[in-house]
């Protein structure tokens, strides 16, 4: 008897072992997960930093796109907005000194807490940008302020040293021609000067650079030589707009000598030069902004569609094709479907506007001739950054064989290339022998999905959870998350805030409780 109440206390005592371990392992559990927490909170605040100093700079950006505003009103506004771009913007002052003229902020006042940059002109100092804070506020990485508010302030300097730059050069052109020209040879960007509706009659070095040609081959050219065909009209229509309102600023693609498209910013005003009416054009090479752009919009893709690609897509029906299409359309590309199918059969499956080409022998309004050349010569003039979906293709195959379709999708991938659109082509593999379809393999790319979002183990954690409740029709509420994942309340709701703002679920509320279920994105996750 007493042996068994030994063995008992023993089994006791070891049991009493096992549970302090797992005691031990959910302390160091709930440890890292409030060390995430904090980690989480952390880049939520330098974040918020960042938004607030992009912000600064668009609103410095915005302000300088304000046409005929004098250089000492446009400082004077721009001072106003530095402070709200720093950590603590109620106590943060500004002053810009330029020129011995001073640009300062209603509540400025000199203290010790000071944060400066040089502003340069042609690497010239002319003047000094001051960020002061009024009171005193705890050490961070430079005094009071962050290491990026130094990066933030130096980029502020370079775009006032572009403004100075631009409104230097405007009134160059204003007090005298010899002015002018100092400027005009020296300028950091393009500077192109023509006839109302004529060529080219002045350009700059810069000019030169940026499109490859010399300036006597310019010279010889009109505005309309150095941009995309399709461009044209749209050129025609924005000189009309300029001469209504004596200076114009748009986005375009101009081409260079060596057939390279270079997506810039032209700002056009209608000046007198030695007695005639002409045009100044300032062109921006904004190539890497625009291509910056484009990677935002492909980011929101499901697929991964590049342009300047055919792709083949192999189906008895359009529906994966579509759902491609319906891709490129949410991210605002132009679209346009090529098939012999009727319009009707399309409305409910393509979400947006698109341009429908009925492929027919008839001539008939919105309808494209089968032959091949013809369907070319159509593509070749779409709009750039375009992408076109090829359906039915049995009509086509019947009336132009297997070798002239093999020899259109190779012209297909030229006109892609050189255009840079992107074509889908729609083919049901029953029409073509195993040989032929190799052929058009060869020609083409296949469509691959975007890779997804890699997501913390305790959000995946989270939507895990959701996700098995949603399938059998139950939508849980943040407690029952709570009781499952066992975090505490404040926890819950900072994760939950994540997984809304990021599109992963969605939030009601039901009686008194909010609850939850996931959404499109969510699901996708999941979707294996």
């Amino acid at each position: 008897m007493k042996h068994e109440e030994d063995q008992s206390k023993e089994e006791l005592i070891e049991e009493i072992e096992v549970q302090r371990s797992k005691i031990a392992d959910l302390e160091k559990i709930k440890n890292r997960l409030e060390e995430l927490e904090e980690e989480k909170d952390i880049l939520l605040g330098n974040l918020k930093e960042r938004v607030k100093e992009l912000n600064c700079l668009y609103d410095i950006s915005k302000i300088n796109e304000e046409p005929n505003m004098p250089l000492e009103e446009l400082f004077q506004k721009i001072v106003e907005k530095i402070p709200l771009g720093w950590k603590y913007p109620e106590i943060a002052c500004a002053r810009i000194n330029l020129d011995g003229q001073e640009f300062k902020t209603m509540n400025f006042r000199e203290t010790k807490w000071k944060l400066d940059a040089p502003i340069n002109y042609y690497k010239n100092n002319i003047g000094k940008l001051e960020v002061f804070y009024l009171e005193e506020r705890p050490e961070l990485e430079e005094g009071p302020f962050l290491r990026a508010e130094r990066k933030l302030i130096l980029a502020i300097v370079e775009k006032l040293g572009h403004i100075i730059e631009r409104k230097y050069s405007e009134q160059a052109l204003k007090e005298s021609e010899q002015k002018f020209r100092t400027v005009f040879n020296n300028a950091s960007d393009a500077i192109f000067i023509h006839e109302l509706d004529g060529n080219f009659i002045e350009t700059n070095q810069i000019a030169s650079d940026l499109l490859g040609y010399d300036k006597l081959e310019l010279l010889n050219m009109a505005p309309s030589d150095i941009h995309p065909p399709e461009y044209v009209e749209m050129l025609n229509e924005m000189f009309e707009e300029l001469k209504k309102r004596s200076y114009y600023c748009f986005e375009t693609e101009v081409v260079a000598k060596d057939y390279r498209p270079i997506s810039v910013e032209i700002c056009s005003k209608i000046i007198k030069l030695k007695k005639k009416t002409v045009v100044l054009s300032i062109v921006r090479d904004i190539t890497e902004r625009k291509l910056t752009e484009e990677k935002m919009k492909r980011q929101l893709m499901k697929f991964n569609l590049e342009t300047g690609k055919v792709y083949l897509i192999k189906e008895t029906k359009s529906l994966f094709s579509i759902e491609a299409f319906n891709d490129l359309l949410k991210v605002g590309y132009s679209g346009y479907i090529l098939t012999r199918s009727s319009e009707s059969e399309y409305n409910g499956q393509i979400k947006g506007k698109y341009n429908y080409l009925w492929i027919s022998e008839k001539d008939k309004r919105s309808s494209l001739s089968p032959d091949f050349t013809e369907i070319e010569k159509y593509l070749e003039n779409i709009p750039r950054k375009s992408f076109v979906l090829i359906d039915r293709l049995d009509y086509l195959l019947s009336k132009n064989g297997f070798i002239k379709f093999l020899s259109f999708v190779h012209h297909l991938r030229e006109i892609a290339y050189l255009r840079g659109i992107t074509v889908i082509i729609s083919a049901d593999s029953e029409l073509f022998s195993n040989v032929e379809m190799k052929l058009i393999e060869k020609e083409t790319s296949d469509i691959s999905p975007m890779e997804k979002e890699k997501l913390p183990d305790n959000m995946l954690e989270i939507l895990t959870f959701v996700y098995n409740k949603n399938l059998i029709g139950i939508k849980p509420t943040f407690s029952d998350i709570g009781r499952e994942i066992n975090i505490t309340r404040p926890t819950i709701g900072k994760r939950m805030s994540f997984l809304t703002t990021s599109n992963y679920l969605i939030v009601s509320i039901k009686g008194r409780n909010k609850v939850v279920e996931l959404t499109n994105k969510g699901r996708e996750i999941f979707s294996a």
